[in-house]
């Protein structure tokens, strides 16, 4: 009956109905940790959250199109919850 996602720079708990075809509530677990630079790629095992915090979409398209140079992406960060 949970549902976890990540929108607009937060990892959200969406709570769901019995039939589970409905949101009834929503949760902020985390609000714009500073490791995010477009998270991506939520993934659970045994009640553990991994978020990839930076892919760094934005960034990469920039360097593609010379506007920044590849010395401004960053180590890559995943970020661990325990659930």
């Amino acid at each position: 009956g949970k549902l976890y996602g990540l929108q607009n720079g937060q990892l959200i708990l969406y709570q769901l109905n019995e039939k589970m075809d409905a949101i009834i509530s929503k949760e902020v677990m985390l609000n714009r940790h500073y490791t995010f630079d477009a998270p991506t790629s939520l993934c659970i095992i045994d009640n553990v959250i991994y978020v990839l915090a930076n892919s760094q979409f934005g960034k990469r398209a920039r360097i593609e199109n010379n506007t920044i140079q590849k010395s401004e992406l960053t180590n890559t960060y995943i970020l661990v919850i325990r659930i």
